[in-house]
């Protein structure tokens, strides 16, 4: 799932789908991709600022974010995200986008 913080501060879901981390011979990217295939959301690792793991402990059990910043659209300047991922992968994650 990724979620987006809007305007007034709150984190609204904006997608979800299959993560792919892709690595060419000079860039990675992250891209999610929804069950027909298509890609909606596709970022150069090295674009991204502010990277951090968040892990929290919900009613539900727990949770894992990777939480970062980036400027997709120049005119909108810069936007936070958080891309949750399975608690046991967020390691994972991190080491496949350093």
């Amino acid at each position: 799932k990724l979620f987006l913080k809007d305007k007034s501060s709150k984190w609204v879901k904006t997608a979800s789908g299959t993560l792919l981390c892709c690595r060419t011979e000079r860039k990675q990217r992250l891209k999610l991709q929804r069950e027909n295939g298509s890609v909606f959301f596709d970022l150069e690792v090295g674009k991204m600022k502010s990277l951090a793991k968040v892990r929290k402990e919900t009613e539900k059990g727990k949770v894992a974010y990777a939480k970062f910043s980036t400027a997709i659209d120049t005119e909108r300047g810069m936007e936070f995200f958080l891309l949750q991922v399975k608690p046991e992968l967020l390691d994972e994650l991190f080491s496949a986008m350093t």
